[in-house]
């Protein structure tokens, strides 16, 4: 693993403390992250990336979840 400098350090545990993502651009940004980088990363296969995001706009679209904890059961 890569180490970081004191800077760096510093820096990210002042970027955890402000909470994360806020604005609705960088959600959007950020909302496939587990499924690129993380343990879900080699789950689906780029074929089946397109069915499951038609899938998840219906269920989004359908259940209209308002809280983060809503939109990640839909997920």
């Amino acid at each position: 693993m890569k180490q970081i400098n004191d800077k760096q350090l510093r820096a990210n545990q002042t970027n955890a403390l402000a909470g994360g993502v806020k604005t609705d651009a960088g959600k959007e940004a950020v909302r496939f992250n587990a499924r690129k980088h993380g343990i879900l990363a080699n789950l689906i296969s780029n074929y089946e990336q397109d069915f499951y995001q038609e899938i998840l706009d219906q269920l989004i679209e359908e259940f209209k979840p308002k809280t983060a904890i809503e939109t990640i059961i839909v997920e």
